[in-house]
């Protein structure tokens, strides 16, 4: 009985002893509100960015494809070193969407970051973690895109600008009839 108390005070130490910062992250040009915008069969290389910024530790990451591994491949190896205080490692997914894509719809590529554990230092146990980042990816079409890119003007410039110009159009308009006007009854 007692050398199991001291067996399970012993896992208990070890367990509390053990780090357990991990300040590695993933971020992405595109989120649910910012989607990758692609036309069918079209194909685009985005970049995931790794950062290690807490911990102390230089990492080991192993990427894999966990969502949309139809569309999405890793571009290079799928091990990465981050060095602690790193936030550059970049990571490149070729997204390549199917000609019969249907516009309008929304897809998602998912890639999963795990540590690899360092089996250099002889721990026996170590505790390793992992992130994931979603990509969310909206099919689209010329049309779509045309008009979004017109409404987009319209919604920069805003309607008050486009009144302003008017006007001032319309001043130099009259402006001018009345010089013209006022010349002939002159003469």
């Amino acid at each position: 009985m007692a050398n199991l108390q001291k067996i399970i005070a012993f896992i208990i130490s070890v367990v509390l002893l053990t780090p357990l910062v991990q300040g590695f992250g993933v971020t992405s040009a595109y989120w649910d509100t910012n989607p990758l915008n692609l036309h069918p069969g079209e194909e685009k290389i985005v970049e995931l960015g790794l950062q290690n910024m807490a911990g102390g530790d230089d990492i080991n990451l192993l990427a894999k494809i966990t969502e949309g591994a139809d569309i999405a491949t890793l571009v290079s190896e799928d091990r990465y070193p981050v060095p602690f205080g790193s936030k550059d490692v970049m990571v490149k997914v070729l997204i390549k969407l199917p000609q019969d894509a249907v516009p309008g719809e929304m897809l998602t590529a998912a890639v999963s970051f795990t540590q690899v554990a360092d089996k250099s230092n002889g721990e026996m146990i170590q505790m390793v973690s992992g992130v994931g980042k979603k990509i969310p990816i909206l099919v689209v079409s010329d049309q779509a895109e045309e008009a979004q890119a017109s409404n987009s003007y319209l919604g920069k410039a805003g309607w008050s600008t486009i009144l302003i110009i008017a006007l001032v159009m319309l001043t130099v308009i009259l402006l001018g009839f009345l010089l013209i006007r006022k010349r002939t009854n002159s003469s």
